[in-house]
């Protein structure tokens, strides 16, 4: 224990008055270590049997076992050294995910680790749970942060790990009150996640249903509406060879995750260089197809620009304006991936040398889409919108949660 400094939080629980005390992780461990990749790697993993963690599963304090593998329990058992157990604290020690956290719930089956994941196993008057919130904390962040080796810096050692200086209440009550609060506001954050991914879900499975006509809207007046008819998109929509005028406006990128970002915001500069003269020029509702593959649109993916009046994108884009029909319907038909059998029909190879997918444009508007009744179209739109509108709400809510947590974290901590 270090004696040169006691300190005390500026946010603390009222009943408590004795100084923190700052210890390492050495001395309040039992236990700081990884484990290995079984020999023969992904070939050895079993349809059931012991759960071996990797760092995909430890996520921000929770422990995500959706797509855990398993290893055979001989194998578990040549690797005693890395079991894991109700408890412990794991640490992503290496790699992107460097950092992340989370206590193993008391329940857990016995388990194991693989190289990737650190053990921290506390003496019994320390609160595992205390511990691995301030490892969350910005504090406890930054302490990764400095600590981390390699090239990349993408490292952290078990030598650096234990000579992390923490300070902790000297009252183990203390450090499990500041727990259970915290926990509480992450239950409250797990449920609207939780909540938000049912409403995706839904938004999905019924999107499925309204593209393939399995559900039909009906008229005001409960009437049926026209059958859709089918056209191809060069019938509906016109190619745009706009050009930047002698101003400046944003210039983007299109995210298949976020739609249209600022190129500053997703490569922290304007990578467009010297052919931004190039650029085409695209205005409010107006439609990009990104031919570049990605994880959510292997064949790329088609966003209709809205939260600018005018913007200049990539000249390789296939940006288009609707002659007729309901942008916001056609928005939620793209978004759902619906033209990725066509797309995928027009790859004559896997990729250019720019890594753009080899769709000409001539293929890319022959593409067949649908033509429902405008009035359906509205309707369908509405219906999709509102949906959107919860999630959004339910987004909202949750970053406002994280970031009250964090405020208090700052103040909790020392």
């Amino acid at each position: 224990m270090s004696q040169s400094k006691q300190s005390v939080p500026e946010l603390r629980f009222p009943g408590f008055i004795q100084n923190w005390k700052e210890f390492s992780i050495r001395k309040i461990t039992t236990k700081v270590g990884s484990g290995v990749t079984p020999k023969g790697g992904a070939a050895v993993y079993k349809q059931c049997g012991v759960a071996l963690i990797r760092s995909q599963n430890v996520n921000n304090n929770r422990l995500d076992l959706s797509d855990v593998v398993y290893i055979s329990e001989q194998e578990h058992e040549s690797m005693k050294g890395s079991k894991v157990y109700g408890g412990d604290i794991l640490l992503n020690i290496t790699g992107a995910s460097i950092g992340r956290s989370c206590v193993v719930p008391i329940e857990n089956e016995e388990a194991n680790i693989n190289q990737h994941v650190c053990i921290i196993r506390l003496k019994e008057r320390f609160s595992a749970e205390y511990l691995q919130a301030y490892l969350a904390s910005w504090r406890g962040q930054k302490l990764i942060f400095q600590n981390q080796s390699g090239s990349g810096r993408e490292g952290l050692n078990f030598e650096s790990i234990k000579s992390f200086q923490i300070y902790f209440p000297d009252n183990p009550k203390e450090q499990q009150k500041i727990a259970t609060f915290l926990s509480a506001i992450d239950q409250k954050i797990t449920k609207l996640r939780q909540k938000r991914e049912l409403l995706e879900n839904y938004k999905t499975g019924v999107m499925q249903q309204i593209f393939s006509q399995q559900i039909r809207f009906k008229k005001d007046d409960g009437s049926d509406f026209p059958d859709w008819e089918e056209k191809r998109l060069k019938e509906i929509a016109s190619p745009i060879k706009r050009v930047a005028q002698l101003r400046e406006y944003p210039v983007l990128t299109i995210s298949a995750g976020k739609g249209f970002l600022e190129q500053e915001e997703r490569f922290s500069q304007v990578i467009a260089g010297s052919s931004l003269e190039k650029y085409t020029l695209i205005q409010k509702d107006e439609f990009a197809y990104n031919r570049g593959a990605s994880k959510r649109y292997p064949y790329g993916c088609i966003y209709k620009m809205e939260d600018y009046e005018e913007a200049l994108i990539p000249f390789v884009y296939r940006a288009f304006v609707l002659d007729e029909g309901v942008t916001d319907f056609y928005s939620q038909y793209f978004s759902f991936g619906s033209l990725n059998w066509q797309l995928r029909k027009m790859i004559s190879s896997s990729a250019r040398m720019d890594g753009l997918l080899n769709i000409g444009a001539q293929e890319f508007f022959n593409v067949r889409v649908p033509v429902p009744s405008l009035e359906e179209q509205q309707k369908i739109a509405s219906f999709l919108q509102s949906i959107d509108q919860k999630i959004t709400r339910l987004t909202t809510q949750i970053e406002q949660v994280q970031t009250f947590k964090q405020g208090l974290l700052q103040k909790m901590f020392v």
